[in-house]
């Protein structure tokens, strides 16, 4: 039985300095404008992750969840959809919230996810459907019905998939492990780093996340940008695991120490100071990038 796949978001980024509609709309409804809009983004990507749907109902239990009187939400969505926060259009075709705004961070949060499916008359940026990871649905506003997905994926990718992609149920658990072990051991986790991390948990097990952190701190170079590059290259050599990693970090310093070539590059201190050197200037991480993500 296939898995369903995860649609929504553990974190979405927020810009430290809004753009003027967002200013406008606090101008005009004070904080409370303000909060309205980001709990409806919490709700977007939290959920469907690029769009919600908005009906009557549903702006009634809303309004009810944030405590703020139904007439006021309303008159913050029309004000939003006024600014273009939200896509006046999409709304009255379909009833849903969303943005080019919105579609674009979540698309590019889920990028590294094996597989999402997407509504076609939702879309609001055309280049998605370039995505390779994207099944492209079409829908039918009377029926609601959906065709089969237009792209379907190999069997070969659909097994590597069921193997290596962490169970909803014990995501929260390996997020936990993740965040836990990273401001140990690296230091505070920005949103940022958290999403960029985490998404790992659709290609890899948590175990070669936590293993990459480790290999950070063991090699003294505690940097965001370096996590992945191991990850990428575990990941592109196969590997998936803590234990994969393990046993083929063994073989190839067992191959250093008869001389034989390696076909493996680790990017950490056991033989490949060099590599390590180059594949940071690559990175552009050095003395001066230290909060390079």
């Amino acid at each position: 039985m296939s898995r369903e796949l995860k649609k929504g978001l553990d974190f979405f980024l927020l810009d430290t300095v809004l753009n003027t509609d967002m200013e406008l709309l606090e101008a005009e409804f004070g904080l409370k404008g303000f909060a309205v809009v980001i709990k409806l983004w919490q709700k977007i990507y939290a959920e469907d992750g690029y769009y919600c749907e908005w009906t009557d109902e549903v702006a009634l239990l809303f309004a009810k969840k944030v405590g703020v009187n139904g007439n006021v939400v309303s008159e913050i969505i029309k004000a939003s959809f006024k600014r273009g926060i939200f896509d006046k259009e999409m709304y009255d075709k379909y009833k849903i919230l969303t943005s080019t705004g919105v579609q674009k961070r979540y698309f590019e949060a889920v990028s590294r996810r094996k597989q999402i499916n997407v509504k076609a008359d939702y879309l609001l940026i055309p280049n998605i459907k370039k995505m390779e990871n994207v099944n492209i649905n079409s829908i039918n506003v009377n029926t609601n019905t959906e065709n089969d997905n237009i792209y379907s994926q190999s069997k070969e990718e659909n097994k590597r998939e069921e193997n290596s992609i962490v169970d909803n149920s014990n995501r929260s658990t390996a997020v936990a492990a993740i965040v836990a072990s990273y401001q140990q051991n690296i230091g505070m986790l920005s949103p940022k780093v958290a999403e960029q991390l985490t998404s790992w948990l659709y290609t890899v097990d948590v175990s070669l996340i936590l293993y990459a952190i480790d290999q950070a701190v063991e090699n003294g170079v505690r940097k965001p940008v370096y996590i992945y590059s191991i990850l990428q290259n575990q990941y592109a050599c196969g590997i998936t695991t803590r234990e994969q990693a393990e046993a083929a970090k063994v073989e190839r310093q067992s191959k250093q120490s008869t001389g034989k070539k390696n076909t493996f590059q680790d990017y950490g201190s056991d033989g490949y100071e060099t590599d390590l050197a180059i594949t940071l200037q690559e990175l552009g991480v050095g003395d001066n990038n230290e909060n390079k993500m």
